[in-house]
């Protein structure tokens, strides 16, 4: 069973989307369990359990998502989403951020241009900003 609540809930308070780690935290703690008996009902060490809450861990094996998923309530794509989220959310952060150091706009919203050009993007903005003259040497 899929609880559609904890799907959406998937921002923290300053509305920037949670990291899969922070969303599996979320998850156990809206479902009232401790990280031990979370990663008994998982079927994983209590360490691994933490790595993947602080991210230290990333991409846990599918039948490892299936078991977070299938304990926790929600789906493997909602774990999937949640890190695909935070990836877009920082790609787009850092674009944001060289386009104010090159003094250039993308015409069209991030949100419109396919992920593989978004990176192609990022890579020329980087370019541009690394090859800007430093005025403030003498």
């Amino acid at each position: 069973m899929v609880n559609h609540e904890t799907q959406q809930g998937i921002t923290n308070n300053e509305s920037e989307p949670l990291t899969l780690g922070q969303f599996l935290t979320q998850c156990r703690e809206r479902l009232g369990m401790s990280p031990k008996e979370a990663a008994k009902k998982v079927g994983i060490s209590l360490v691994y359990l933490e790595r993947l809450e602080d991210d230290r861990a990333k991409n846990p094996s599918l039948s490892i998502a299936f078991c977070l998923a299938e304990t926790y309530g929600v789906s493997v794509e909602a774990l999937g989403q949640a890190q695909a989220r935070k990836e877009e959310y920082q790609i787009t952060q850092k674009i944001q951020g060289l386009e104010k150091v090159v003094g250039v706009e993308l015409l069209l919203p991030l949100n419109e241009v396919s992920p593989h050009t978004r990176e192609l993007y990022l890579k020329f903005l980087s370019h541009l900003a690394s090859s800007q003259p430093n005025c403030n040497s003498s």
